[in-house]
């Protein structure tokens, strides 16, 4: 994300978007690499703070590592099959 901060400083016309809150991942081979992986994020994040045109969408928040190999599939009423 730092890398994305850096473009939007040069283009400060240019409304960008990110989604998914940064899109940390934390499953498959980034799966108990929260130590490493939760710095660069909070670093990444810290810097695109820093420019007025961009935008950060929450999706996803709060959900404990989506369809993960430990199985939250099914977990949620939209998941159900009726």
């Amino acid at each position: 994300m730092t890398e994305i901060a850096e473009f939007a400083k040069s283009v400060p016309d240019l409304p960008i978007i990110v989604n998914h809150v940064g899109g940390v991942s934390r499953v498959g081979i980034y799966a108990d690499k929260d130590d490493e992986i939760i710095p660069k994020w909070r670093e990444g994040i810290t810097a695109l703070a820093a420019n007025p045109n961009v935008t950060m969408k929450l999706g996803g928040l709060g959900i404990p590592r989506v369809l993960d190999s430990g199985g939250t599939q099914g977990k949620y009423p939209s998941d159900q099959k009726n």
